[in-house]
């Protein structure tokens, strides 16, 4: 760091020498005034040099900081103290997960986010309403309204007639209303300062609640670091959104090759040792009641799923890796955590496709009322790496395409 100069006062006398520092630091700021006996080198965190200079008696540290050629200096200073220390800033991490009052957030790995309107709704009567953003300055924004196939052509924001550019989409059984980009933004800007989003239709009103949507809208800017740029969603600031950084580089998984298939009595043969090893063990209870299934899943190994304590479709499920070739080397099958928030849950539906080498794990009794976790892993050859794993906790009967995603890979 250069040194910094600091300007006399004119008329000063020898007797009131003092130091001064000036610390571009977040350990100091403006001028310091220390003792004529310290040191001259690293009284500021930044170990910025400085000079001997002389006062007038009684002259104060203040008006040093008045002189005008002090106060054009630290002026100068000030700004890029404030932009460095917001340039160092680190993102907050991801994959993220937050209820936050009435809404739900999440943000995958790629730092792409979704906000939904997440309460439990067993009637059915709330707007289903979803905000998604890619991260980057260029990440796409969308805003979609769940309206139904019987909407009246009206959406209210606290009682008041809302206008707004929607595009019109159809499906078989449903029908939705979709902003995206500037226009979206536009909107979710009037929204996060409501209390009440609905829609009419024939069949009456559909409400959804925007209490916590601000915060949910924030933990979106600041997990994208949108906060003070002129593209937030919500602190709005001079920053350029062209500034704002850009999105991670997306996983790649390496492309699975279907194994060859094994006999129905070796599959039989190599359930049964691991059925029998878990009941000899004891880590498997409820061994009376379970079955398992055998998948091939390379040319060398097999994946054995043993399902116990089963009720429906859920059952405790425990997953091995067994050798094709006897003796049977068995195995727990391995998982990539890369995050406590990705660890995997077993229990429920679990299914794995020989074809693509994909493991889905899911409660489909959750998921029929709108709400849970679904886990899609992919074998790597070792392991099994998440795919992609969506969240929802609260059951309003939103369909898990519009849940945030916490991660997920280049397709």
């Amino acid at each position: 760091m250069p040194r910094t100069t600091i300007p006399a006062v004119a008329g000063s006398r020898k007797a009131g020498a003092t130091m001064a520092c000036a610390c571009a630091c977040s350990g100091c700021h403006g001028w310091t005034a220390v003792p004529k006996w310290a040191p001259t080198v690293g009284r500021c965190s930044g170990a910025v040099k400085v000079e001997r200079v002389k006062r007038t008696s009684g002259i104060t540290p203040w008006q040093w900081m008045k002189h005008p050629r002090v106060a054009l200096l630290l002026t100068l200073m000030t700004p890029s103290v404030v932009q460095a220390e917001s340039a160092q800033a680190p993102l907050e991490a991801v994959p993220m997960y937050r209820q936050i009052k009435d809404w739900a957030v999440g943000c995958d790995n790629t730092r792409a986010c979704t906000a939904v309107m997440a309460i439990d709704d067993d009637l059915m009567a709330g707007l289903q309403t979803i905000i998604r953003r890619e991260a980057g300055p260029q990440g796409a924004l969308e805003l979609t309204l769940r309206v139904g196939p019987a909407f009246a052509e009206q959406v209210l924001l606290d009682g008041q007639a809302l206008s707004a550019n929607w595009q019109r989409i159809q499906l078989e059984y449903d029908f939705d209303l979709l902003l995206e980009d500037d226009e979206a933004l536009a909107l979710i800007r009037r929204l996060r300062n409501g209390t009440r989003l609905s829609s009419l239709t024939e069949d009456g009103e559909l409400v959804a609640s925007l209490q916590g949507l601000s915060g949910a809208l924030l933990a979106i800017d600041a997990v994208q670091g949108r906060v003070g740029h002129a593209d937030a969603l919500v602190k709005v600031g001079d920053a350029p959104a062209a500034d704002v950084p850009g999105a991670p580089d997306t996983v790649v998984l390496p492309q699975f090759i279907a194994a060859p298939r094994m006999s129905d009595e070796q599959a039989h043969e190599i359930g049964r040792v691991v059925k029998g090893q878990a009941n000899v063990e004891g880590d498997v209870p409820g061994m009376s009641n379970s079955h398992y299934e055998v998948h091939p899943l390379d040319a060398a190994n097999v994946l054995v799923i043993l399902n116990v304590g089963c009720s429906g479709e859920f059952c405790a499920n425990y997953l091995y890796r067994v050798s094709r070739a006897a003796p049977y080397q068995i195995s727990e099958m391995a998982f990539e955590v890369p995050t406590p928030l990705l660890a995997p849950r077993l229990s429920g539906h679990v299914a794995f496709d020989a074809q693509s080498g994909q493991l889905f794990a899911t409660d489909k009794s959750q998921v029929e009322r709108g709400c849970g976790l679904i886990q899609q892993w992919r074998y790597d050859g070792e392991r099994m790496r998440p795919e992609r794993v969506a969240r929802l906790d609260r059951c309003g009967y939103v369909k898990p395409q519009f849940w945030p995603v916490l991660w997920r890979v280049q397709e």
